[in-house]
């Protein structure tokens, strides 16, 4: 079939529902659903297929007329729809359970069972397709009067059939006509407890970068974890004494789990979890009793009149916080540090190299170009950023560059003359790790106890004060200020030159919006000359 034809091939739908096929089709879903399935006249196996062969007759046409299709390619995809549905709740549960929580917002929520073998009926397809499309088509010839059976009967029609695709047929024979709202698939969850109000909840997951320290998030998940960590809103209008899980699938594999709650009529509450506290189970699709719930129940308790309502937590500890602002002050000696201050560099050449020329700017960054000992100059730079420390080289002096832990560059000779044995002069530039080895002087760091953890209102991120220090093996000890040059003293007269320009201790970090470390982490930054004691 041509492109062209998928395209303009003018369709009416509607006749398709007037077919004997899809009539009989509708008459037997209807007939299943609602007498046969659980009256024990028909074998259950039998009973669970029938709806679904009479379904791959029934919901194509239907969908078609519903969404006013009047092109072959526009009827491929209603077929091609139903059968992704159709397949989908028969091989996941997660899918299953978030059919049935949509269904369950029009007061319809389908009662499923997983079961892969219903996908035999799949190739009942074509058979649809044939039986129906050339009713569509203009110039069929009808079994009907057209002139007795019009658009009024087409219209019935479809909404029997809407009606016989949704309903769910009763649960038990003890059924009494409320509508019955199928079990979920959860380990937290949100209870709707008002007995005759529906509820509009927001639920906002994590977003794809956001890792947590679980450990210091436990301490104050309200303050913690603030809005710019969690992603776009799943909207859920949830029914009187509904439930819907706040994953419709299983979680990815993290120690701790955290969504954002907020609603038009309720406080927005933070649902903070640890995987090996609540455990994924079934529950029930709707609580009329406290007896009911399981650790995971987040309960929305509604407020008074003009009041917010608000969400609580069934088990204890909790796990619903009232979400706090960040707007208290910080005692400054534990303020977060500006990133701003961080160091920059980009790629140098590695291996023995010459400096052609060493430029400083006004703002702390160097040009330096370099060249293979003897050959042409590369043709471009590479830069440094150094803030308060001295770039030790000159032009004219040959350097070794690694860049295999931290940015390192050696003197080699000056002035054609070879530096001699422990005549070092170097210059270190690291950022990451939360300590550092660099040939005898250790550099380490320690979180401040004194500081709870301090969020930041543009990324989310969360960390704390780190103190920095560094010696030399046998030496003493020297604290480093952050933003000030230390002076660090070996025994055998080597010395350094230490900046510190970063150290945080993250506990939530966001890598795909903050500079800093992917997962929680110590992270210092510093640049440091190294003399030894025969060096310039």
């Amino acid at each position: 079939m041509s492109r062209k034809c998928l395209s303009k091939a003018t369709l009416n739908p509607g006749q398709a529902l007037l077919t004997p096929a899809w009539l009989l089709s509708l008459s037997a879903m209807a007939l299943n659903d609602h007498v046969l399935k659980g009256a024990g006249l028909l074998p259950d196996a039998l009973t669970g297929k029938l709806s679904d062969i009479a379904g791959m007759m029934v919901a194509p046409s239907l969908l078609a007329v519903l969404t006013g299709t009047k092109t072959t390619r526009g009827l491929l995809a209603c077929h091609a729809a139903v059968a992704a549905v159709f397949a989908g709740i028969n091989v996941s549960h997660g899918f299953a359970n978030l059919w049935s929580n949509v269904m369950g917002l029009v007061g319809m929520p389908w009662s499923i069972t997983t079961d892969p073998t219903d996908l035999l009926v799949l190739p009942l397809m074509p058979l649809c397709w044939a039986l129906t499309v050339p009713a569509m088509r203009k110039g069929y010839r009808a079994w009907h009067d057209a002139s007795v059976v019009g658009p009024a009967a087409r219209h019935a029609l479809t909404g029997l059939g809407a009606l016989a695709c949704i309903a769910t047929s009763p649960p038990d024979d003890g059924w009494n006509g409320e509508v019955f709202y199928e079990d979920i698939q959860a380990d937290v969850y949100i209870h709707n407890s008002n007995i005759d109000q529906s509820l509009t909840v927001r639920v906002r997951h994590l977003k794809q970068g956001v890792e947590l320290d679980c450990a210091d998030v436990v301490q104050n998940p309200g303050k913690y974890l603030q809005a710019p960590v969690f992603g776009e809103a799943f909207t859920w209008t949830m029914p009187p004494e509904t439930t819907a899980a706040v994953y419709p699938s299983a979680p990815s594999a993290r120690e701790c789990h955290a969504v954002l709650l907020e609603s038009d009529v309720m406080e927005p509450a933070v649902v903070f979890w640890r995987s090996d506290n609540i455990y994924r189970s079934s529950v029930p699709g709707q609580i009329t009793s406290e007896s009911q719930y399981t650790g995971g129940a987040v309960i929305a308790d509604f407020g008074d009149e003009g009041e917010l309502g608000t969400f609580s937590g069934y088990t204890s500890p909790t796990i619903v916080f009232p979400q706090t602002g960040i707007d208290e002050e910080t005692d400054p000696l534990c303020e977060r540090v500006d990133p701003g201050n961080r160091l920059a560099w980009s790629v140098p050449p590695a291996g023995s190299r010459e400096l052609i020329e060493v430029e400083a700017g006004l703002d702390g960054c160097y040009a330096i170009k370099t060249a293979l000992p003897g050959q042409e100059p590369d043709a471009n730079p590479f830069y440094l950023c150094l803030p308060e420390i001295e770039f030790p080289f000159v032009a004219g002096d040959i350097v070794g560059i690694s860049t295999l832990h931290a940015l390192s560059i050696d003197l080699q000779s000056r002035d054609g003359v070879p530096v001699e044995e422990g005549a070092e002069l170097s210059l270190h530039v690291a950022t990451g790790s939360p300590s550092y080895n660099l040939r005898g002087m250790q550099i380490s760091s320690v979180t401040e106890q004194s500081c709870a953890p301090v969020p930041e209102d543009e990324c989310g991120t969360v960390a704390g004060k780190v103190n920095v220090s560094a010696r030399y093996l046998g030496a003493d000890q020297t604290d480093l200020t952050l933003g000030v040059n230390g002076e660090v003293v070996g025994n055998d007269g080597n010395t350094a030159t230490v900046h510190v320009t970063y150290a945080e201790d993250f506990a939530v970090t966001h890598s795909s919006c903050y500079q800093g470390p992917d997962a929680p982490a110590t992270e210092i930054e510093f640049a440091a000359v190294m003399r030894g004691p025969l060096a310039p």
